[in-house]
């Protein structure tokens, strides 16, 4: 149902998508992290309620390019996260992809449905954990 909305909807809102997508790209509290080879993609958005990882994609899904790039960025923003008591959300596109993310980031947990699909995930800064104990 939802990729048969999107088919539907593509055509006529093709043309807000450069504006769009700008628009994205050059906000102030987002970051934009790529592979060294250019074939994939992840962004890091500070919110009021912590850094959401989204944006994330590869030229070609199920290759490992994503994966690659994710153990290059997410070492350095765990720790920053730690350091500064930060949440880290994302939403994974299905549970597969979920899981994956949770075997990656040490104290990511599924925290119920995403929207418009997928799983919610969250992880809690792990100095904020050992405060707590």
């Amino acid at each position: 149902m939802y990729s048969a909305a999107l088919a539907v909807m593509w055509p006529p809102t093709l043309p807000l998508t450069i504006p769009i997508e700008f628009g994205l790209v050059a906000r102030p509290w987002a970051r934009y992290y790529m592979s060294p080879a250019r074939d994939a993609v992840l962004a890091v958005v500070a919110t009021a309620t912590g850094w959401h990882i989204e944006d994330h994609s590869s030229a070609r899904p199920g290759t490992g390019q994503g994966r690659a790039l994710r153990e290059i960025v997410t070492p350095a923003l765990l720790r920053a996260a730690d350091a500064e008591g930060v949440v880290i959300y994302t939403t994974a596109a299905n549970a597969t992809l979920a899981e994956q993310y949770i075997e990656e980031l040490p104290g990511l947990a599924d925290v119920g449905p995403g929207w418009p699909r997928g799983r919610r995930l969250r992880r809690d800064p792990e100095r904020a954990v050992r405060d707590l104990v």
